[in-house]
């Protein structure tokens, strides 16, 4: 299993705990370091000013993520110039919230279309949050695996979803994100101001977040632990 409530979620169905182990998902932690040469370059060539407070979304938007929760913060924060939302990446719901930008004349949102292999890094450190949602009812279906770029970055995580989630226990316990339950756009809105007001708590969060990377989530130690299991598996 990718996560703790997906572990359980399959001790549930199977009862066989004891051949259930838990392997997380990973981050390319040798390829995705913070501050990565030309980041501030991309962000400037993408519209953001330094003083700007980008709120991003990497990769794909489907079925199973909420997207009303942060429509609803990027209306309710339209009049605030200096906070923007940038989503890059598709999926099934890039669609959704392309017509309601349209619909609800909301400007400050921005596109940007996937980005290769080698302006990932790039890309994920243009925002200086960034927001991840799965519904509630995915717990234990899905392990939401953008994180672990993200952190490697070296970027804090507004959760949108379960405070008791596999995500939503990841930053609390690791101390680079906050969590808001989907429809709650007052606590968006709350959260999100709040960060943009507060760099020294960025910072640390931003720090919390390699961290994370380090002990929790780093290749290597997804690799070793795959390699003892298929030789557990093999006889070996």
């Amino acid at each position: 299993a990718i996560g703790d409530l997906m572990a359980e979620k399959l001790i549930s169905e199977s009862n066989t705990p004891a051949k259930i182990r838990v392997i997380p998902n990973f981050a390319d932690d040798v390829s995705l370091q913070p501050d990565p040469p030309g980041w501030r370059d991309l962000r400037n060539e993408w519209g953001f000013r330094g003083s700007d407070f980008v709120v991003g979304y990497s990769g794909n938007l489907g079925r199973a993520h909420d997207v009303e929760t942060i429509l609803g913060a990027a209306e309710a924060l339209r009049d605030h110039a200096r906070i923007k939302f940038l989503f890059v990446g598709g999926g099934h719901q890039r669609t959704v919230v392309e017509n309601a930008c349209a619909e609800r004349g909301l400007t400050n949102i921005y596109f940007r279309p996937y980005q290769p292999r080698e302006r990932i890094a790039l890309s994920l450190s243009v925002p200086d949050l960034h927001w991840i949602s799965l519904k509630p009812a995915f717990e234990g279906l899905i392990v939401p695996s953008k994180l672990y770029g993200i952190a490697a970055v070296e970027r804090p995580v507004l959760m949108i979803g379960a405070r008791d989630g596999e995500i939503g226990r990841l930053v609390e316990k690791f101390g680079f994100g906050t969590t808001v339950m989907p429809g709650d756009v007052e606590a968006a809105v709350s959260e999100i101001t709040r960060l943009s007001l507060a760099p020294e708590g960025l910072r640390e969060m931003e720090q919390h977040a390699r961290e994370f990377v380090n002990s929790a989530a780093s290749r290597i130690s997804s690799f070793e632990a795959w390699r003892a299991a298929l030789i557990k598996l093999s006889g070996a």
